[in-house]
């Protein structure tokens, strides 16, 4: 099978002298940019939409200096396997990709940090694998097992996108529309963020087919959120810390207090004034609360 051909932000990471590769999962290849020593500990960075592997830049030369990290861009994403069909992109599913990656790279366990789908993936697979997570660090992000209890209120006219990226076509169309527009937008705000990177972006989100498989993370949740409730453990029991940018325009505060409620003596630290991205916006204040917990 012949793999995706690299784009602006492979090249930056040729630059840089990552490793760029694809591993074998069961699903098929995953691409990833790695750093650091094989036979330091194992640290997954793990996106969210609309985002890619990229969104780690700051991160992943300092947290290679103790951790063998590895950022993959998620199924359906830039370069990664795109399966086809809704269901293809059910958490199950995804979970079975973490896994696949933490074999492939690890002894068996890993430490995750993830950012939006990133860390509702993250959350999880902590919560039906936590014999695989040594530590999870998620920021702005939702849990997708307890969806019901996190929409509420006045949070659930802010999730109005997850209910149009429910439609067929017509969300791809529109996210599609002007070059981009309504997504390079999104980035706009952000102050470690700059026209160069929205060019690196835009590489992978022309890319056939990527755009409805990452809307199709959505379709799935949403589908199996109103079928029945997932039989999914209560609580989230893995040391965890979460990382929460106050300026979310996305997200209310009220999602990180019901978040913090369902995990197991959660670490909290709020960035104030940064953004839905506070990995991104403040990348030092981000990495050094990340080193704080992990050490």
């Amino acid at each position: 099978m012949s793999r995706p051909e690299s784009g602006p932000a492979e090249q930056w990471a040729d630059d840089r002298g990552f490793e760029v590769g694809f591993a074998d999962c069961s699903v098929g290849p995953i691409h990833y940019v790695a750093a650091g020593s094989t036979r330091s500990p194992l640290l997954l960075l793990l996106h969210g939409f609309p985002d890619c592997w990229y969104t780690w830049r700051d991160h992943i030369a300092p947290l290679a200096e103790t951790y063998r990290v590895v950022a993959p861009d998620l199924r359906g994403y830039n370069r990664s396997t795109r399966p086809e069909g809704v269901d293809a992109y059910r958490l199950d599913g995804l979970q079975t990709d973490v896994c696949d990656l933490i074999d492939r790279f690890g002894d068996g366990t890993a430490t995750l940090v993830g950012h939006d789908w990133g860390g509702s993936l993250a959350l999880s697979v902590a919560r039906h694998h936590p014999d695989r997570i040594e530590r999870l660090a998620v920021a702005n992000t939702l849990d997708p097992e307890r969806l019901p209890a996190q929409l509420r209120g006045r949070q659930l006219l802010r999730s109005w996108y997850a209910g149009l990226f429910q439609l067929p076509w017509l969300p791809e169309r529109l996210l599609r529309a002007r070059e981009y527009r309504a997504l390079r937008e999104m980035y706009r705000p952000l102050s470690g963020h700059d026209d160069t990177d929205t060019e690196r972006y835009l590489g992978a989100w022309r890319r056939e087919g990527g755009l409805a498989a990452s809307l199709n993370y959505y379709r799935a949740l949403g589908r199996r959120t109103l079928r029945r409730p997932f039989d999914a453990p209560d609580r989230i029991a893995v040391p965890t810390k979460l990382l929460w940018g106050t300026d979310d325009v996305a997200l209310r505060p009220s999602v990180l207090d019901r978040l913090a409620a369902g995990i197991d003596d959660p670490i909290v630290a709020r960035c104030e004034g940064a953004s839905h991205w506070v990995h991104v916006d403040q990348p030092e204040w981000f990495r050094a609360e990340l080193r704080a917990f992990l050490r």
